[in-house]
């Protein structure tokens, strides 16, 4: 067995130097390492960029992860030797991870660097005898103490290796299927590498959490914002996590361009490793400091950042520019320049369907498409006789496309809010004890603050040593001039308001126009929504005239408010699922059920509901006692009945849309 295993360790280091030498001899020959491209092109293919005209830049442009380099066969077993080096790598890397796994846990920051190099020194050590990774841009590297958030395009599963070629320590965000892989996810999962479920909207919460307490401590997080491989190279739609977690841990972003890793293993061809002879690049474009980040809103730093990236990326795979196609394909009219296989130019003007072809174009506008024409072009044709007309078909389906009209946007539709889902806890984000903040206030500000929350949905659900704990934590009182901005449209926030004097106006950006949405007065509170959903701030919100306001912060409103909201939403579910009514509905409608529910308290002798009315509620009882009393023509003695907690009433008048049979009042005072 032992002369097996040095056999076949020499085997693997004999196909890993042989890969090597055949990467650096492409480089140094500046050949094609495809074949196929050696010989001239196919007679059926057109390829043209802004620049192209010489068979050189004819080459360059083939669209990439479609045309793939090399062979198969011999792409299978790079990627057999890579997975080989990877894991005969990791007889030494597993344990020198595991002498730090313990000092990781006790967020030692010496520690953690030691693991993050010796990642990077394995990751280093892999790809060099495959492919070669040169690093542009390395001046724009922060400090390696500093924590970043690094962003970058996403096209292979090869774009990990490569970015540790940095040489900086950072923690990545990546889907839970992941940690499936046998050494790979275990050393991920112990580096504690932050997990993801894509379609799990609470396990996004959590990493979100998590990404932003790990940059709190020190850590960086690196993050591809499309969320998935781009299948031809072109960027995808970013998301905003990025953004967010960087404006709540007020750190800077650093935008990454990585050239290449599609042609050596594209999407869905995870079992192949192809050579490229470019090899790898990784740009690193100027930081963008954490001022500027707080500064600049969300959408316009993210349309930032994503054309910060794109401008890296080769003129085929950027917006609005067309890379390759067929002329017997092509139909439109066009104004040929030069012989067979020379020189043409095509003016068009229309669309084009971007899922269905080779690159996007703009919605309208005219192109000018010059490129080097290998066959003579078939007739060209026009759809509608307009000049410059053209569309792009294929040769099995020579039919026009039909025109389509997009459908009007769905009507809003007012819906009752659904659940909070403002903090979540975990082994990554662990629950401390609380110590909730104490403003010194006179007795007079105490009741007025008492008298308001009582009027607010966040509150009627605490008891009363908690609503005494939220108000002790209540800052100010903030006194404001007209004028005053006190929130921001799309910021992230951390506190909400209370309004005991003056008004304040609520302005949204509706059609590219502010406008004044609602008024809060006295009595009224705002920016509760950041805190309850998790979203940025939905309008602006300034004084209308000079008002004084008391502010709550997020860590008292978590600890104390969303306790006692959750505390009593279980309450509330147990109560409805010993009501009879709700035997037969899941747990789900009850969750719906709870969220369309009203707390009401009524004194001893306050009568609820009258004999004869009309009713469209009805009622559970939650806690106490009332006595429901019935006058009929037969007994002119009413008939009584108690209703205790899980009882209910009123039900009749809604399912057989007739009046109340019966009065109903509070035999008892609520607790």
């Amino acid at each position: 067995m032992g002369a097996r295993a040095v056999l076949a360790l020499l085997l693997g280091a004999c196909v890993c130097f042989a890969s090597r030498a055949r990467t650096e001899a492409a480089h140094a020959f500046a050949l094609p390492t495809d074949r196929s491209l050696r010989r001239s092109p196919p007679a059926a293919l057109v390829a043209r960029t802004a620049t192209a005209g010489s068979g050189t830049e004819l080459k360059q442009f083939v669209r990439p992860n479609r045309r793939l380099p090399g062979h198969s066969v011999l792409a299978f077993f790079r990627a057999i030797g890579l997975t080989w080096t990877m894991f005969c790598l990791s007889a030494w890397v597993v344990p020198a991870i595991a002498a730090g796994i313990p000092a990781v846990k006790r967020k030692d920051p010496v520690a953690r660097k030691y693991v993050d190099r010796v990642i990077c020194a394995w990751s280093q050590m892999t790809t060099w005898p495959f492919f070669r990774v040169k690093v542009k841009g390395r001046e724009n590297l922060l400090p390696k103490d500093q924590a970043v958030v690094y962003v970058a395009n996403h096209q292979s599963f090869m774009d990990i290796l490569s970015c540790y070629h940095l040489s900086r320590s950072f923690k990545w965000v990546s889907k839970a299927s992941i940690m499936k892989i046998p050494v790979v996810g275990w050393a991920m999962k112990r580096t504690r590498t932050i997990t993801i479920e894509r379609e799990d909207r609470r396990s996004q919460m959590a990493a979100f959490r998590q990404c932003v307490s790990t940059l709190q401590e020190g850590a960086s997080i690196f993050i591809f914002p499309e969320g998935t491989r781009s299948p031809d190279g072109a960027l995808l739609e970013f998301k905003k996590g990025p953004v967010s977690m960087a404006k709540r841990a007020k750190v800077p972003i650093v935008p990454v361009t990585i050239l290449g890793t599609g042609r050596l293993m594209p999407s869905k061809k995870e079992f192949f490793l192809y050579y490229n002879r470019p090899g790898v690049q990784v740009i690193v474009h100027p930081a963008v400091s954490a001022e500027e980040v707080q500064e600049t809103p969300d959408k316009e730093l993210l349309l930032n950042l994503r054309n910060t990236i794109e401008s890296a990326l080769p003129l085929e795979l950027q917006k609005g520019t067309v890379a390759s196609c067929r002329p017997q394909n092509l139909q439109g009219q066009a104004a040929m320049d030069g012989p067979e296989g020379g020189l043409f130019t095509v003016e068009c003007k229309g669309s084009i369907d971007a899922d269905r072809y080779c690159y996007k174009l703009p919605c309208d506008g005219s192109y000018s498409i010059s490129g080097l024409a290998l066959v003579p072009p078939l007739p060209w044709q026009t759809r509608s006789g307009t000049p410059g007309e053209y569309t792009l078909d294929t040769e099995e389906d020579e039919t026009e496309e039909p025109e389509f009209v997009p459908l009007p946007p769905p009507p809003k539709v007012r819906t009752q809010r659904q659940s909070v889902s403002a903090e979540a806890f975990g082994e990554w984000n662990q629950r401390v004890i609380f110590e909730p903040a104490v403003y010194p206030k006179t007795p007079d500000q105490t009741q007025e603050l008492v008298e308001v929350t009582a009027q607010s949905f966040l509150f009627t659900s605490l008891e009363e040593k908690d609503l005494r704990v939220v108000i002790a934590a209540m800052k100010g009182p903030l006194i404001l001039e007209s004028g005053h901005r006190i929130i921001q449209e799309g910021d992230t926030g951390d506190h909400l308001y209370v309004v005991t004097d003056g008004s304040m106006d609520c302005v949204k950006v509706i059609d590219g126009v502010e406008m004044v949405v609602k008024t809060c007065v006295k009595g009224d509170l705002f920016g509760e929504l950041a805190l309850l959903y998790n979203c940025p701030r939905a309008a602006s919100v300034q004084c209308r005239e000079p008002a004084v306001l008391w502010e709550l912060d997020r860590a008292t409103f978590n600890n104390i408010v969303m306790e006692g909201v959750q505390r009593k939403r279980n309450q509330c579910l147990s109560v409805l699922s010993s009501v009879p009514l709700f035997s037969s509905i899941t747990r789900g409608e009850l969750e719906n059920i709870i969220d369309a529910l009203k707390m009401e308290r009524r004194p001893r002798g306050d009568v609820i509901i009258s004999q004869g009315e009309v009713g469209d509620h009805f009622y559970i009882v939650y806690e106490g006692q009332v006595m429901a009393s019935k006058i009929t023509e037969e007994s002119p003695e009413p008939v009584m009945m108690i209703h205790e907690a899980g009882d209910y009433f009123g039900e009749l008048a809604l399912i057989l849309e007739e009046p109340r049979a019966a009065t109903v009042v509070a035999s008892s005072d609520p607790e």
